[in-house]
C-alpha cells in the first residue's frame, strides 16, 4: 500500500455509525465478523449487520456495510453495497453511501 495515503483501519470502520434497529420492536442490531480483503494496494472491509428480536434469538441479516478507500456503503445485500462503492451512479436508492474522508476530519 502507498505510504502517503491515509487508509482507515478496522477499528475506525467498526466505530462508524451503524444502523438503528429499523423500527422492529424489541430488536437490537449486532455487528457480524469484520472481513478485511486486500485488493491491489488497498483494503476492502465487509461487515454484516444482524437484527436479533428479543423473543426470537435467531439473527437475521439486515444490512451489509462495505468500506473501500474513502467510501463506506450500507445496503440490504452485499451486492447492493458493492455496487454503491464501485459503481455509485447505478446503486440502489435504499443504499447509503458516505465519504469517509469527511468523517475522518470531523
Amino acid at each position: 500500500m502507498a505510504q502517503s495515503k491515509l487508509t482507515p483501519g478496522s477499528i475506525r470502520i467498526q466505530k462508524s455509525p451503524s444502523a438503528s434497529p429499523f423500527g422492529i420492536p424489541k430488536a437490537r442490531a449486532n455487528q457480524g465478523n469484520l472481513l478485511v480483503i486486500p485488493i491491489e494496494e488497498s483494503l476492502l472491509y465487509v461487515e454484516p449487520l444482524y437484527l436479533e428480536a428479543e423473543q426470537n434469538r435467531l439473527p437475521i441479516l439486515a444490512r451489509v456495510i462495505v468500506a473501500y478507500q474513502n467510501r463506506i456503503a450500507m445496503g440490504e445485500t452485499l451486492d447492493q453495497s458493492l455496487k454503491a462503492i464501485f459503481n455509485p451512479q447505478q446503486s440502489d436508492s435504499s443504499t447509503i453511501l458516505r465519504d469517509l474522508e469527511a468523517e475522518l476530519l470531523n
